[in-house]
Parts: C-alpha cells; structure tokens; sequence
C-alpha cells in the first residue's frame, strides 16, 4: 500500500562561514555599485561649493583691499586741497563696493552734503553708511547720529525723536551709580559724545510740546554726563522751565 503522507522538507544545508563572508562582500559590492552614483555626485556637488566658496572668499578679501586703497587716496586728496578728485574716489567706492569702507566713504559724503545743506541728499548717504557699517558703534551709531541731524534740518521732528531715542537705546550704557563711578567700575558708552545726542532729544521733544518728556532727559543728561557743555545747557533750560536738575 503506498505512503500517501507528505513529505517532510529537508532543511538546507548551512552555508559554511567563507560561504556567509563571500555573500556579505557581494551585497554590500552590489550596494555600492547602486548607491555609488550618489555620493560620487554628493562629493562633487560639496567640492565645487568649497571651491566656489574659496573662490569668493578670495575675491572678497580683494574687494576689502581695494576699497581700503581708494578710501585712502581719497582722504589724501582732501588733505592736499583737491575735494572733487576726493569726492569722485568716494562715490566710487560706495558705488562699487560694501562693508567697512563704504561705510566710511558714504560717511564722509554724507557730511559733506550736510555742510552743503543738502539734507535729502546726506540723508541718502547717513542711511547708505548705516547699512554697510552694522555692527560697527562708530559707523553705524555716527550715521543715525547724520540722519537724525537730517530729520531735525527738515522739521521732521518726530522721525528724529525716534532716531535719538534709538541711539541711545542702543549705545548708552552710563547709569550714573555715585558708587560704581567712584570706584571706575561704571559701565561705559558704546558711541563717544552721546550728552550731545540727549540734547537734541530735548531740544526735539520740545519742539514737539512735549516739555514734561524733555525735562526728563535734560536731569538725566545733567545726572549722566555732569562735566560736558551740553549738561549746562540742560540746566540752563530746566531753569527756565521751572525745574531744577536732580541730585547726583
């Protein structure tokens, strides 16, 4: 009578170990083979950036050179009594370039203009300085200090209001401790001659009627800023709004 059970399958034979080796090798082969399109063109994609960036870095540091050398030659030429040739070098420079140079460059333009009492067209240097001079006190703070004059030129008062009050939000670290001047630990302003800024705010502020505002800036001025011309003008005016500077 015949066996009509089913048979039992035989397991395979176990791969001996060279066997198991020799298909790791073949799958990670065939792996790389599959995935080595991709990095190959991942590693040239990052090669170019680098060079790209090294490229640019280069012309960069260049760029900074140039612009420093015709800042310089146009200083020279105004030293030497030729403002036109000077001039032309510094609009080139604001023209062609960016960063600390121009800056400068359409600093000292923009103070030009205002001695020419051309206040739009120092206003569009103060602003250019500003942008070019971020995160530099000195030109950034001394072209809102340049607008700001501007805004006051044109009767624009409370746009210069908003400016001043700017300028020492950002620069003025003075608090005016007896104890901490006394002992030179008082922190310091981060922009020079900011007594001058605090009175054109008062003088700003009262053209706006504004006198309870001013007056506040004008005691905080005489606090701050005690030996400075413009502190004696502050109690000049308080005197004369009835106010008495406060106690240091």
């Amino acid at each position: 009578m015949p066996d009509k059970r089913t048979p039992t399958p035989m397991p395979p034979p176990e791969l001996s170990f060279e066997e198991k080796a020799m298909g790791v090798w073949v799958r990670a082969s065939e792996s790389w083979k599959r995935s080595q399109g991709t990095w190959l063109t991942a590693a040239t994609i990052v090669a170019c950036a680098l060079a790209a960036w090294s490229v640019w870095s280069w012309k960069q540091r260049d760029s900074r050179e140039i612009a420093h050398r015709l800042y310089g030659r146009a200083m020279v030429f105004r030293d030497n009594g030729r403002p036109d040739s000077a001039k032309a070098i510094l609009e080139k420079v604001v023209e062609g370039y960016a960063g600390i140079e121009a800056s400068k460059a359409a600093l000292q333009l923009g103070h030009d203009l205002y001695e020419q009492r051309d206040w739009a067209g120092a206003l569009a240097k103060y602003q250019r300085a500003r942008e070019d001079g971020s995160g530099y006190p000195l030109l950034e703070g001394g072209a809102r200090r340049g607008i700001a004059a501007c805004y006051i030129e044109q009767g624009k008062y409370s746009q210069a209001e908003s400016e001043l009050e700017g300028i020492l939000s950002s620069y003025q670290k003075l608090t005016g401790d007896a104890a901490d001047r006394a002992e030179e630990t008082e922190s310091q302003d981060l922009l020079p001659n900011l007594y001058q800024v605090m009175w054109q705010l008062v003088l700003v502020r009262d053209k706006l009627s504004r006198t309870a505002d001013a007056i506040q800036v004008a005691q905080a001025l005489v606090k701050l800023y005690p030996g400075s011309p413009e502190s004696d003008q502050a109690k000049i005016w308080l005197a004369l709004n009835g106010k008495a500077p406060q106690p240091i």
